[in-house]
């Protein structure tokens, strides 16, 4: 006989009324381009290229080949390329390779793309992918052949050039051509020449067409046991002569974090300083962002430079330091480097780590299938234990309700599931709906005859009712009712035989519903369709939860629409299975109409651990697993029972109801006492009363599912039919998402100092701020934080942090000085 105090996990009802009794004694969770739907797709192409901040090529050839264009609009320049596929839903790439951009695109024909044309869609993007890299390949071989030449020709440089001795740096190895520009050679770390910078007399600075550049460097000087990392050449070179050390020439800030990972593969044991620039006035920083970046990267020291109260207007690197205040002044901050291993810390609590989902207690069919799922497709055990729960409830919901004390309960089950993208969401998905998509297609197929012989029989009717009119015609009307009556009603159209649904709002839920089956899925891996489409649009997001909630509640609609008239349905079942990933998932958590109104409430959450990682390659197939092939074989069953249909109605189902043996009931009320009781104020479950409060239905509802799928008597047998064991193993995994929703839910309530901290430094970073002032943020700042009482709580919690830190006493700003100013943490990547 089950016993809920045997039961100990940390979400069994045994140890949840032990904490609960302890309590009571004191003691103590591809880049897409929106652009005109159906306008021509090679404008919407342009207009994507422009949007990413390139010049447009002024005629778009669609031919899938690879074309080139002057992306900065100077003739002579190639530097932009793009490939496209125009025969059907248009799709393509474009990019340019002196920027190092790269984006894919697809049209938008301004409705739902079809499987197969998404299908489509991925493979020309990929074919474009494709032939741009085979391209780019070829372009930085022939160019380093080229350069290769030139570098041979060139002749050694020497200190008298006039870059260098502006700069007053010497030619470290470098060479000069025939026409007086200084070659900086760019090399992989193979020491492979892969391309040329070109600096002119005049300073002006030109990669070698067609170059790689992205990972290669320039070393100057004999690598020992410190090891340095720079942007340009002079800066480099300022920091080898005034410290001795070898640096490494990175050439742009964005090639700093490859460069810093390539000098720590060659040198493991040497003591990297990553010498970053500070543009302080150019927005978000990126040469103090990438430089710290590049030190958090691989472990090594951060070196910025200092130019005191005086800094000249435009120095930024250690080149102009040197300039400002000598050579000394370089090697001593060079030698005080910073370290970047104590990062700030998150201004929202990280998520605790999920339990393990209690398998076991899925029963005979689905904990096998679940283990089969977990090792050969090795997604996380809540992703495949949702799925196979969620398709038992579409299997079931028809068929049953469950009932206590008159009380009557559907069988559907709303499952939320988060996981990243790649945990293989979808394969889990598939595999699971197996069953019921054979069917699904069995029943279109059938539905095809059945339409053929509607239409016959529409028309048969009509020509008997066409034919009655002209003969009361005759007699003035007289008869036609009752030669009306005679022939009967319009002969009903066949039901729609879908069975699943994935991209889908309310209102066509409720319209389906109307035309179809009575119980139908919902189910789709990815939930931004749901939370972030049109369903789920400021204005219609509290109309959609109420009908997902209706649908779960009692499985029926009422509809008033100026346009479709007034609907009420009776009977239908809804399940549902969204999988999000974890930034949709953290919107509808904090969503305040989603959570108020009760739709989340409803759903039984996961998050689980990530297996990417850990999965390596196993040659079997699910295809001919024996636990699949069994749930699917009983799946399959359930999904062809004769539907039990209410009398006088064709699709208002009636089905039996379920009922609790004596031992289980008593072990449910258990359940639903205990959780009651960590509802009140200090209780478990306090902060998360809207799931709690489901929870002894959610239980109900586990346990019919199962009933159902395991009793092949259960159908027909009348009286007590779930027993005791099954109300136990239902608890324990209504009680394993009830404190997933207690784990999630925690970490998605954030305070308003919080969020307003997090709006503020997102501002600061934006506006590329390592200085703020109080009177700037309340002035400048986002508007939440312009009130002088919330902007000192959001400091707060952004000194709290380590995100920011006051300067004692102030200092001068702008000619004047502040007394309230902090220094801001840069982000540690730009965002």
């Amino acid at each position: 006989m089950y016993d809920p105090q045997r039961r100990q996990g940390p979400g069994s009802v045994g140890a949840l009324a032990e904490a609960e009794s302890r309590k009571q004694h004191g003691e103590s969770i591809t880049a897409s381009i929106s652009t005109t739907p159906n306008a021509d797709p090679r404008e919407q192409f342009r207009a994507a290229i422009a949007a990413a901040g390139l010049t447009a090529p002024s005629t778009i050839i669609a031919d899938g080949a690879l074309h080139r264009f002057p992306s900065n609009g100077k003739r002579g320049d190639n530097a932009g390329w793009y490939v496209l596929h125009d025969d059907g839903i248009a799709a393509g790439a474009f990019g340019c390779w002196r920027s190092d951009t790269s984006e894919t695109w697809c049209a938008d024909p301004g409705r739902t793309l079809t499987a197969e044309e998404k299908a489509e869609q991925r493979r020309r993007i990929e074919a474009a992918s494709a032939a741009r890299a085979e391209a780019e390949k070829a372009m930085h071989a022939e160019a380093a052949e080229r350069a290769q030449k030139e570098w041979q020709a060139a002749c050694a440089a020497n200190d008298q050039h006039p870059y260098l001795l502006r700069k007053r740096v010497k030619a470290h190895g470098l060479r000069v051509d025939d026409e007086g520009r200084l070659l900086v050679p760019v090399r992989d770390s193979s020491g492979r020449l892969m391309s040329l910078q070109r600096i002119g007399p005049d300073g002006e600075k030109r990669f070698f067409y067609g170059g790689h550049v992205a990972g290669g460097y320039f070393i100057i000087g004999a690598p020992g046991d410190t090891v340095c990392i720079a942007e340009g050449y002079a800066t480099a070179a300022s920091i080898h002569e005034a410290t001795g050390h070898a640096v490494a020439v990175a050439f742009n800030a964005g090639n700093l974090p490859p460069v810093a990972r390539t000098m720590r593969e060659k040198f493991p044991t040497a003591k990297l300083i990553v010498c970053g620039d500070d543009d302080s006035n150019t927005p978000r920083n990126p040469g103090r962002t990438k430089a710290r970046e590049a030190a958090q990267a691989v472990g090594a020291l951060l070196a910025l430079p200092d130019f005191g109260t005086d800094r000249p207007e435009g120095a930024s690197d250690f080149n102009d330091m040197a300039a400002h205040r000598g050579a000394d002044a370089v090697r001593l901050c060079i030698a005080a480097p910073s370290s970047t291993a104590e990062a700030p810390e998150p201004l929202r609590r990280p998520v605790p780590a999920a339990e393990p989902y209690p398998i076991a207690e899925l029963g005979p069919l689905l904990q096998p299938a679940v283990a089969s799922l977990c090792r050969v497709i090795q997604a996380p055990d809540a992703v495949c234990a949702s799925s196979v729960l969620a398709a038992a409830s579409l299997a079931a919901q028809s068929l049953a309700n469950i009932e206590v004390d008159g009380r009557v309960y559907p069988l559907s089950l709303f499952m939320l599931t988060i996981a990243e993208s790649g945990e293989r969401k979808s394969a889990v998905d598939a595999e699971a709906l197996r069953a019921a998509r054979a069917v699904e297609k069995s029943m279109v197929q059938a539905y095809d005859t059945e339409f053929e012989a509607h239409r016959w029989a529409m028309a048969e009717w009509e020509a008997r009712c066409d034919a009655a009119k002209r003969d009361a015609s005759k007699a003035k009307g007289r008869g036609l009712a009752d030669a009306l009556e005679s022939i009967g009603p319009q002969p009903p159209a066949p039901l729609a035989p879908t069975m699943i649904v994935s991209d889908f709002t309310a209102e066509g839920l409720a319209k389906l519903l109307a035309v179809s089956r009575p119980s139908v899925g919902a189910f789709t891996d990815e939930a931004a369709l749901v939370f972030g489409g049109h369903g789920m649009t400021k204005e219609t997001v509290a109309r959609t939860a109420a009908t997902l909630s209706k649908l779960w509640d009692a499985g029926s609609l009422d509809r008033v629409r100026s346009l479709d008239g007034a609907t009420k349905l009776y009977g239908r079942r809804l399940a549902l299975h969204l999988m999000a990933q974890p930034i949709i998932a953290e919107r509808a958590l904090s969503d305040e109409v989603l959570s108020g109104q009760g739709f989340l409430a409803r759903c039984l959450l996961a998050w689980p651990s990530s297996t990417a990682g850990t999965r390596p390659y196993r040659a079997e197939s699910l295809a001919t697993d024996p636990a699949m092939q069994r749930l699917k074989g009983r799946l399959t069953e359930l999904h062809s029972e004769p539907l039990p249909i209410a009398e006088d109605t064709r699709q208002e189902l009636a089905p039996p109801s379920l009922k609790l043996t004596s031992e289980a009931k008593a072990a449910w009320v258990k359940a639903h006492d205990v959780i009651e009781a960590a509802m009140r104020p200090g209780g478990q479950f306090e902060t998360v009363k809207a799931w709690a409060s489901k929870t002894p239905e959610q239980i109900l509802r586990i346990a019919g599912v199962l009933t159902v799928l395991e009793s092949r008597e259960a159908l027909s047998m009348d009286g007590c039919i779930v027993d005791v064991q099954t109300i136990g193993r239902a608890a324990e995994i209504g009680l394993w998402h009830l404190h997933e929703a207690l784990r999630l839910r925690g970490a998605a309530e954030v305070s308003p100092e919080v969020r307003n901290a997090e709006a503020l430094l997102a501002w600061c970073h934006e506006t590329g701020r390592e200085i703020l002032h109080s009177s700037a943020a309340l002035r400048l700042g986002p508007s939440r934080i312009r009130e002088r009482s919330t902007f000192r709580a959001a400091m707060a919690e952004l000194v709290a942090a380590g995100w920011a830190d006051e300067i004692e006493g102030g200092t001068d700003i702008d000619g004047a000085h502040r007394r309230h100013v902090w220094r801001i943490t840069p982000a540690a990547r730009e965002v």
